[in-house]
């Protein structure tokens, strides 16, 4: 069967994704019809803008990974399921 690691890691990233994709969606919507503003610097040399386009690139990247986490693993279970069925040479792995 599916060992618990493999299941725990399924479905944690895919609701880690699910979240951040949440997240992703209500930090653009909270951003959605302000003004972009005068280029203050928020942090040396980083303007709001820049900010506010580096965090919504970083949420974007964390739900890829995530969400090809959930998917790699839940495609690689299925994989050694089918190899575990039937008898399999090591040469056909």
């Amino acid at each position: 069967g599916i060992h618990w690691r493999a299941c725990t890691s399924m479905v944690a990233s895919l609701l880690f994704g699910i979240l951040l994709a949440l997240g992703h969606h209500l930090f653009y919507n909270n951003l959605n019809g302000k003004p972009v503003g005068a280029p203050e610097h928020v942090i040396i040399g980083v303007t709001r803008q820049q900010l506010n386009l580096t965090l919504g690139t970083l949420f974007a990247f964390l739900v890829n990974a995530f969400l090809g986490i959930a998917v790699t693993t839940s495609y690689t279970q299925i994989v050694w399921g089918a190899v575990k069925k039937r008898a399999t040479t090591l040469e056909t792995i």
